[in-house]
């Protein structure tokens, strides 16, 4: 069990043990000591495999699904921020992570289908464009605003732009900077991140892309 799936297991044991009626203290009895309990459950220390079963087997599940409700509640969660600062604010923070994603990749070719699963179904559009504006990589939600890999994403709005001197993702290209702004896709409007990152001499742009929703 890899460091990310661990993190999911301690968020589905936790949901668990809460639905089983138990308080944490209680439910580590005959398992382990409080204080070990207590640290496998903050990550400071990873709980060993036979206390894994235990904790499973006691509340009559398997591993496996209490790593996969961890999963789903963490996707949840990341689904609620509908507020637009936290939605910016969890954007920012996405785009690091994705930095980490890159160079997780050399590190670690087993941790590469499961990182490109959380990719793939991320709860917002998001694809990687080259210094041409051509889009190489992208996740299900781009897909869904009618991008497509191999084209480039300023055709989707090169006669809806009002100003396309001010697009963020051209900006971000040119000066090779972080920018955020709005941006016309296909007849609709979006919030635009778009941060680079480089890879074996080559430079990529990361870009995720919310619907403005008018109120």
């Amino acid at each position: 069990m890899n460091k990310s799936e661990y993190n999911f297991f301690v968020i589905g044991l936790r949901a668990a043990i809460s639905e089983a009626g138990y308080q944490e203290q209680e439910f580590a009895k005959g398992i382990m000591s409080k204080e070990n309990f207590s640290k496998n459950m903050s990550s400071h220390q990873t709980m060993k495999p036979h206390n894994r079963k235990m904790c499973a087997a006691k509340l009559g599940m398997s591993e496996a699904d209490i790593t996969e409700k961890g999963r789903n509640l963490s996707r949840q969660q990341i689904g609620r921020g509908t507020d637009p600062e936290m939605l910016t604010f969890a954007l920012h923070r996405f785009e690091g992570d994705l930095v980490s994603f890159v160079s997780m990749y050399r590190e670690s070719k087993r941790s590469l289908s499961f990182l490109e699963a959380i990719y793939e179904d991320l709860p917002v559009a998001s694809f990687v464009v080259t210094s041409d504006e051509m889009i190489v990589y992208q996740n299900r939600k781009s897909r869904d605003l009618g991008l497509i890999a191999g084209a480039k994403v300023c055709d989707s709005c090169a006669e809806l732009c009002e100003d396309q001197d001010r697009c963020p993702i051209r900006i971000s290209i040119d000066k090779k900077v972080e920018t955020a702004g709005h941006k016309v896709i296909y007849g609709n409007k979006y919030l635009i991140n778009s941060a680079m990152i480089r890879q074996e001499n080559t430079d990529y742009w990361v870009i995720t892309a919310v619907k403005e929703v008018l109120s």
